[in-house]
C-alpha cells in the first residue's frame, strides 16, 4: 500500500519501501511467534511498527487516508464537536455517564490492550464458527487506509481456514453497486463476503456515508 496508486502519488521513496518489504519475513515470524506467546506479541508490535508504521508515519501523511495529511495528531481528525457533544449534561444523564469525562482515545486502554499482546493475536479463527452456525459475515475496507488497508484484509479474508475457502476464493471478484455508483468491488461465497469501497479511508462512513448506508442496507436485505 505504501506504493499503491490508488489514484495519489507512492507515499514513500523506492529505497523506503525496499526497507519496508525486507522487513516483513521478520515481521510475520514475530506475528507467528506471538501466537503463544505474550512477550513475543510485544516484541512483534515494536517490530512490525518500527519497520512497517514509522517509515509512513514519518512522511506526515494520515495513516487512515493515504490521500491527505496528518492534520492533528495522533489521530488525525478534529472530533472536537464529538467531545462538545458528548459533554453535554443531558446527553451524558441520558448515556448514563454523568460525572465521567470523555476522550477520544483512553491511552490506560489502549497500554492494556499492547502490554496483553492484542494487537498481534490471530482473532479469524474465530470467524469460521459463526458461517458454520450460517452467520453472514461481511468484511469491508475503504481502498485508501493504509493502517487497515485493503489489500491486507483482502489476503486474511482469502487465507481464512473454514468449510467454503476454496469456494470463496474461486468466486469471481464483481463490480459493486451502491445505487447506480460504481462503489467498490465485492466477493462473495456461502455467507463471507469481502468489500472493497472506492474513495474511502479507514472510516468509509464519514468519507463515503451514502455508499456505507447502502452497503449496510444490502447486508441486512441478504443481498450482500
Amino acid at each position: 500500500m505504501a506504493i499503491s496508486t490508488n489514484h495519489h502519488n507512492a507515499s514513500v521513496n523506492h529505497a523506503t519501501y525496499l526497507a519496508m518489504k525486507a522487513a516483513v519475513p521478520l515481521c510475520t515470524r514475530a506475528i507467528k511467534a506471538c501466537q503463544g506467546n505474550v512477550t513475543a506479541c510485544i516484541e512483534a508490535i515494536d517490530i512490525c511498527n518500527i519497520a512497517e508504521m514509522t517509515p509512513y508515519q514519518l512522511t506526515g501523511l494520515n495513516p487512515y487516508d493515504m490521500r491527505e495529511a496528518c492534520q492533528v495528531p495522533p489521530l488525525c481528525y478534529d472530533f472536537s464537536n464529538v467531545a462538545t457533544y458528548l459533554k453535554k449534561s443531558d446527553v451524558q444523564a441520558e448515556l448514563g455517564v454523568t460525572g465521567h469525562k470523555w476522550s477520544d482515545c483512553n491511552h490506560v486502554v489502549a497500554m492494556a490492550f499492547e502490554l496483553s499482546g492484542d494487537w498481534m493475536k490471530n482473532f479469524r479463527n474465530m470467524i469460521p464458527d459463526q458461517l458454520d452456525a450460517g452467520i453472514r459475515v461481511l468484511i469491508y475496507a475503504g481502498d485508501q487506509d493504509y493502517i487497515c488497508n485493503w489489500l491486507g484484509n483482502q489476503a486474511w479474508s482469502r487465507g481464512m481456514e473454514w468449510t467454503h475457502k476454496a469456494d470463496f476464493n474461486a468466486a469471481n471478484v464483481t463490480n459493486w453497486k451502491a445505487g447506480s455508483t460504481n462503489a467498490g468491488t465485492l466477493q462473495s461465497s456461502n455467507g463471507f463476503s469481502f468489500l472493497r469501497v472506492y474513495d474511502a479511508g479507514h472510516m468509509v462512513p464519514m468519507n463515503q456515508p451514502k455508499v456505507a448506508l447502502e452497503m449496510v442496507r444490502q447486508f441486512i436485505a441478504g443481498d450482500i
